[in-house]
């Protein structure tokens, strides 16, 4: 309606991470040498330390001059999650599950290990230009703040946007 021109293609390519993603994101036509845009939002607590590492070097490894990566970084320290800290939560999270029809306990999914490198750190210290602002800040910017009930469950997040100018590979 507004005359939009995509100036790229989106290719979904669905593979697990711990198969060999980039294989078949080459086979599918990703070309490494051309900047790329990539992108994990709520993905990070999902993954133990050492995935989000291996994560974070493969797509560094695949990304030419001029790549961008945005990642959503959560803050998950082990004294927010201990035992009955997730049994307080899950019981606040109950009625927001049901309001929103989830049938499952996503804390039961995340990593809290304490081992975990800081996403923005990881990226500065591998050749990315990094920028990172809380989650809270960038919304409040875009006027999209969360609603009370929302933002006292809400696990900290910071939204860390990088740049590759000598390409990581």
């Amino acid at each position: 309606a507004h005359g939009a021109v995509p100036t790229s293609r989106r290719v979904p390519v669905p593979v697990d991470l711990r198969d060999d993603w980039p294989a078949a994101l080459i086979a599918a036509g990703f070309d490494p040498t051309q900047p790329t845009a990539w992108l994990a939002e709520g993905l990070l607590p999902y993954l133990p330390a050492d995935a989000q590492d291996r994560l974070f070097g493969l797509v560094t490894e695949h990304s030419a001059a001029g790549s961008q990566i945005a990642v959503e970084a959560f803050h998950l320290d082990p004294e927010q999650f201990s035992a009955e800290k997730r049994a307080a939560r899950r019981e606040q999270t109950a009625h927001l599950r049901e309001r929103l029809g989830l049938d499952l306990d996503v804390d039961t999914l995340m990593y809290t290990d304490d081992v975990r490198a800081d996403a923005a750190d990881w990226l500065a210290d591998h050749g990315w230009q990094v920028d990172s602002v809380p989650s809270a800040d960038e919304m409040a910017r875009l006027g999209r703040t969360a609603g009370q009930e929302l933002a006292e469950q809400a696990i900290n997040s910071v939204f860390v946007h990088a740049r590759i100018e000598g390409g990581g590979r």
